[in-house]
């Protein structure tokens, strides 16, 4: 395998380590954002959690598709 193709699987596998990172912070803030709203406004059922999480998650994976196609 020629050094040029090895630094550049290394560049794509950094890519996708940073991405796992985004993918968890968003995630996490946006889950303890609707956690913290939830408290806040003192609601019984949790659905600010439970709508930020998903809206989280949906906006992790776009993220992710997006990274998918921006290297093909």
């Amino acid at each position: 395998m020629s050094p040029q193709r090895k630094d550049d699987l290394r560049a794509k596998a950094l890519r996708f380590s940073n991405l796992g990172f985004q993918m968890i912070l968003l995630i996490g803030l946006s889950a303890w954002l609707g956690s913290w709203l939830d408290e806040y406004l003192s609601m019984k059922t949790p659905w600010l959690t439970i709508f930020l999480s998903l809206f989280g998650i949906g906006a992790s994976f776009y993220l992710v598709f997006k990274e998918i196609k921006e290297l093909e």
